[in-house]
């Protein structure tokens, strides 16, 4: 009997075998798909609310800046009014007005401590007219971006502002501390000094708006040629290649009036042709070469002339022809002091002329005869330049 135990043995071996290597039932894999979908759209929901919670947060510190000006220059204004008056009730509105951007240091120095204290930070929000509802996402957003190019540079504008409030409260002191009322020459210097802070001001507050602008405003060279294409298309966006001809490359239309295209054509049109355009030094002739100019600043074009320096980045982007184009260009010049209808206005000039200069010769030279300037096509051919200002 011994014997004939082994055989059973062995099959249940061979069996055990069999079924650990047959394939998963059908509702298993439907099972596993069905998690596997439903942790790539959990993903897609996470990353869109996280982006929806930056451009809030983002938002709110524009606000913020705009409650910090108005409370400086509100600031600046009373102090001026007690210089004249000599009423402690201007000095004290003052005084008070300065809460605004105090408060928003309390909530920098909070945020900016080794042990963040979020709480505080919060206060110091609100303490600067900051709504309840958005100084959460502000201490978010200060502490998980404080280290990004854009973000810091905001906030190095925002450290140099408190210094300059730190300035305006010793020169109200003094004013205050002073007899009244003030000779004339005491007067005319204090009023002096406080014009020379309040231009400071200025600077820093065009810095800090802007800086955080193109934070929530980035654009590359390739998304702006991208879309310059599909509206003058009609609403045709063609995927971005690299072969001429590609047949696989990705078509999508989104909905585009005639009226809508043909206003923002003919405006574009005009930017370069028309009297008044900040590109009409840019027209060729026999082509309907359109455009647009930009220029991402990092402050106003007063504060960076004060300075003296060369933080601006000029753009352009154009095409041709006005309709259905088969060529655009997007150039970026950094570190200039030209807007871009004057810096990289040019370099996409030039680009669209060789085009078409390239495309007359070779008509040429198979037909012999000229070939028409502008004809259409469906797909533009799409280039990006960028570069430093020499």
């Amino acid at each position: 009997m011994p014997n004939s135990e082994v055989p059973n043995a062995s099959r249940g071996r061979v069996g055990a075998g069999s079924a650990a290597e047959a394939p998963l039932p059908v509702a298993r894999w439907i099972a596993i798909l069905v998690v596997l979908f439903l942790i790539v759209i959990g993903a897609i929901v996470a990353l869109g609310t996280s982006g929806l919670n930056v451009l809030a947060g983002l938002q709110a510190f524009v606000g913020a800046e705009s409650h910090w000006s108005k409370g400086q220059k509100d600031a600046a204004l009373a102090l001026s009014r007690y210089l004249d008056t000599g009423d402690e009730a201007d000095y004290r509105r003052f005084l008070g007005r300065l809460a605004v951007p105090l408060g928003d240091r309390k909530a920098r120095l909070a945020l900016q401590q080794p042990s963040p204290d979020v709480r505080a930070a919060q206060q110091g929000f609100l303490e600067g007219r900051n709504s309840l509802s958005s100084v959460e996402e502000m201490a978010r957003l200060f502490l998980r971006y404080k280290d990004i190019s854009a973000f810091s540079r905001a906030v190095e504008a925002w450290e140099r502002g408190d210094l300059l409030v730190d300035e305006m409260i010793g020169l109200g002191t003094r004013i205050h501390e002073a007899p009244m009322p003030l000779p004339p020459p005491a007067r005319a210097a204090f009023a002096k000094e406080i014009d020379r802070l309040n231009e400071r001001a200025t600077v820093l507050e065009d810095a800090f708006s802007v800086a955080i602008g193109q934070g929530a405003v980035t654009v590359t060279p390739i998304q702006l040629a991208r879309m310059a294409a599909a509206v003058a298309s009609g609403g045709t966006l063609v995927q971005p290649h690299f072969l001429k001809g590609y047949a696989s490359a990705k078509i999508e239309h989104f909905p585009l009036s005639d009226e809508a295209v043909d206003k923002v054509t003919q405006g574009l049109f005009g930017v370069v042709n028309e009297g008044g355009g900040t590109a009409y030094h840019l027209r060729l002739a026999n082509i309907d070469l359109c455009g647009k100019s930009g220029t991402a600043q990092l402050m106003s074009y007063d504060a960076a002339n004060r300075l003296g320096t060369k933080k601006m980045d000029g753009w352009f982007v154009g095409f041709a022809p006005r309709r259905n184009p088969e060529i655009v260009v997007a150039a970026i010049v950094q570190d200039t002091m030209e807007h871009g209808g004057e810096a990289a206005g040019p370099v996409v000039r030039d680009i669209v002329k060789l085009y078409y200069d390239k495309k007359a010769a070779h008509t040429q030279q198979q037909a012999g005869v000229e070939t028409p300037a502008q004809p259409n096509v469906s797909r533009p051919l799409v280039a990006t330049v960028g570069g430093q200002h020499p």
